[in-house]
């Protein structure tokens, strides 16, 4: 049995942990064990369940020094120290989105004496992207397997490099709409039958765009307060979000439900799926929703290998609140598309298709 370590910020509940979660309960452990290094020194929504599939969490300690530029060397460091402490991992998956932080960790794993270096870029954009930009050709020296959520996200780490796009399936036939759950998820959360209700899924920051939401769900309610507007996730700018809707004088139009665990009754009980992201590498909650059949209305920088399905209108961030209103308005009368399985399937966003080419890439890494 191979043991592969996947170094995370943390497993919370968000896009690139939910893929790492899908594959782990779907590879076989008797060949692949997930193990997990994580970068900051915090609980995570999966530890739990990783520990019941026998999964082993690691902390990588910060660094000492706080001299500007010299911390990074510290960083290196402490991967190495842990590499050097750790050969039982062979195969070391990275999943990281900006150059410069993988730089460190493909010098700290080298180091530490890694045979076998995935990277694996979730994202098309980051802080400090010039840094980014800079440091972006230097990955070009060294031998790694190169992986991507999407071919922007390829782009975005690797340039002109090859790279090896890995789908982020998902358990399709879990999503799948249910009349039954709708009608339950609705009476827990106090929704009236004849209310309409928006959905959004993401954690709470600058990239998913909540003030923008809001801002779209105020201008919504002037027109027609037969809405109401449900946020799943939690975040840094969660307060700041909160704070926003009451300035707004919308709060109380809006339900701040936290994580959840039942994504999929979610999405059958509502009508409207909004994802106004300013930035994505793909955007797994896309799929997930196209598997239900939701009607969707999100901004047009999603890559086009997450558009699979009819029902979803696309709309540029620099559109009018007017449009982003009346897109909700005509999609909010559309029922659940209950055929969107099939394009799922043939897409390979299938979470057996995914689990499979990565076995493929752990077996001949």
């Amino acid at each position: 049995m191979k043991r592969i370590l996947h170094v995370v910020s943390s497993m919370d509940r968000a896009g690139q942990e939910t893929l790492i979660m899908n594959l782990y309960r779907h590879i076989d452990r008797n060949k692949f064990q997930f193990d997990f290094l994580c970068t900051t020194n915090k609980i995570g929504d999966y530890d739990d369940e990783i520990k019941k599939l026998r999964g082993i969490i690691y902390y990588l300690p910060q660094s000492k020094i706080t001299i500007p530029h010299l911390h990074n060397l510290g960083i290196i460091s402490n991967y190495r120290n842990f590499f050097k402490k750790h050969p039982e991992y062979r195969i070391v998956h990275f999943h990281n989105y900006h150059a410069f932080s993988v730089l460190i960790q493909v010098l700290g794993a080298k180091l530490g004496g890694v045979k076998s270096i995935i990277v694996h870029s979730h994202n098309t954009s980051a802080p400090n992207s010039k840094v980014h930009k800079i440091v972006k050709p230097i990955l070009k020296l060294f031998n790694i397997y190169r992986l991507a959520c999407s071919k922007p996200a390829g782009k975005w780490m690797y340039g002109n490099s090859k790279f090896k796009v890995l789908n982020n399936g998902i358990n399709t036939s879990s999503y799948l709409f249910n009349d039954n759950n709708r009608l339950k998820i609705r009476k827990e959360l106090g929704i009236d039958s004849d209310t309409k209700l928006i959905c959004h899924i993401g954690r709470f920051n600058y990239q998913k765009n909540h003030k923008y939401i809001l801002d779209i769900f105020s201008e919504l309610l002037c027109e027609d307060s037969n809405f109401q507007l449900i946020l799943i996730g939690k975040g840094e700018l969660e307060l700041e979000i909160e704070q926003y809707a009451e300035t707004l004088g919308i709060k109380d139009k809006i339900l701040f439900a936290g994580i959840r665990e039942d994504i999929p009754d979610i999405l059958s009980g509502s009508d409207v799926f909004l994802f106004p992201s300013i930035f994505e590498g793909l955007g797994i909650v896309m799929i997930e929703a196209q598997a239900n059949g939701i009607p969707i209305v999100c901004s047009s920088v999603i890559p086009e290998e997450a558009i699979l399905c009819n029902n979803i209108k696309s709309l540029s961030l620099l559109d009018s609140l007017s449009s982003w209103v009346q897109a909700i308005r005509s999609q909010a009368y559309e029922k659940h598309d209950t055929n969107n399985q099939v394009m799922i399937y043939n897409a390979g966003y299938d979470i057996l298709d995914s689990t499979s080419l990565l076995s493929h890439i752990y077996n001949n890494v």
